[in-house]
């Protein structure tokens, strides 16, 4: 059995958010009553000494004030906003640039839901991260991060409801919806399993970030993924023999075990599918599509719910 350690630097752009009709970036002013502060900080350093900017986007920010943010040739950009729910999308010909390097482009994908939902309460300033993925290894401060440890990206497709089920089920405006997801993590342990059958790879992550896309949902974006946000997942890919693999479906842990007011189950694959294996038989690290049921619940008190349906992911095991 062998064990590698991944590291990672991940490109989470921190933002925050703006109403009424549509208008360019203006210069900066002190925030008003009933506002909070977008900040959206465009380069990073990584634990190595290596600096990133995000170069030529734009971001299209809608709510209660719609704004574009077209000037991001500061390193950080700070916007008062009135308070209210908001979606904002990456859009233009961007690219990564190594702050040594200007002018070379990085190659780095998006991985987070374009555009993304969240939320602004007055006084705040709210962080809301794109996350991209591009090749190399280290730790990214905030501002913009950068990382090449793997994810699960999907959707979960919820049923619909029951016409007879639990009219106090907390969780019931999910039901018949299909919700896009980002599960990243900066760092990983791939343990190959290499002996017996079936051959397999087991992947356990570092503290997770998860990020959901659609239109704003306080039990969503707020509720469920800060109940997420650190936990760390397990997963495995088994080799089934005839180029067919399977998904064990993934597991969430939390730290010294605490129980979270929110369950979440992704499950096994629903039989075989083909993949790719190595010279060894084992399954490869590469990306692949799966279908799996999915199961949310939840259990505080006077919260209770659950709904079910199926998830459609892309699984990056690195």
């Amino acid at each position: 059995m062998l064990k590698f350690n991944f590291s990672a630097i991940a490109i989470a752009l921190l933002m925050a958010a703006c109403g009424g009709a549509p208008s360019t970036q203006q210069e900066p002013r002190e925030p008003q009553a009933g506002e909070g502060v977008l900040q959206l900080p465009l380069t990073s350093t990584t634990s190595e000494g290596q600096r990133y900017r995000l170069v030529g986007a734009t971001f299209a920010i809608t709510g209660p004030q719609s704004v574009n943010i077209t000037d991001t040739s500061p390193d950080t950009v700070s916007v008062p906003l009135p308070a209210g729910a908001y979606s904002i999308r990456l859009e233009g010909q961007w690219h990564l640039e190594r702050a040594d390097a200007p002018g070379q482009s990085v190659q780095a994908s998006l991985i987070s839901p374009n555009p993304m939902a969240f939320s602004l309460d007055e006084g705040q300033a709210r962080a809301v991260r794109f996350i991209f993925k591009v090749p190399g290894s280290a730790t990214a401060d905030v501002g913009i991060s950068v990382d090449t440890a793997g994810w699960v990206t999907g959707t979960f497709d919820f049923a619909p409801n029951d016409p007879e089920g639990d009219p106090l089920n907390s969780l019931a405006s999910l039901a018949g919806t299909s919700v896009p997801f980002v599960i990243n993590w900066d760092t990983a342990t791939v343990i190959r399993v290499n002996e017996g059958y079936p051959k397999a790879i087991t992947v356990e992550t570092g503290p997770i970030t998860v990020q959901f896309g659609g239109a704003y949902s306080e039990l969503l974006h707020d509720s469920l993924a800060t109940s997420l946000q650190g936990a760390q997942a397990r997963f495995s890919v088994l080799a089934m023999g005839g180029g067919l693999l399977a998904f064990s479906g993934v597991q969430f842990q939390f730290p010294g075990g605490q129980r979270e007011p929110f369950n979440l189950s992704i499950g096994p694959s629903n039989g075989p599918f083909a993949g790719v294996v190595d010279e060894n038989g084992l399954p490869a690290a590469r990306p692949f599509d799966v279908q799996t049921p999915c199961y949310l619940s939840r259990s505080t008190p006077g919260l209770f719910g659950h709904v079910e349906g199926t998830a459609r992911i892309n699984v990056s095991a690195q």
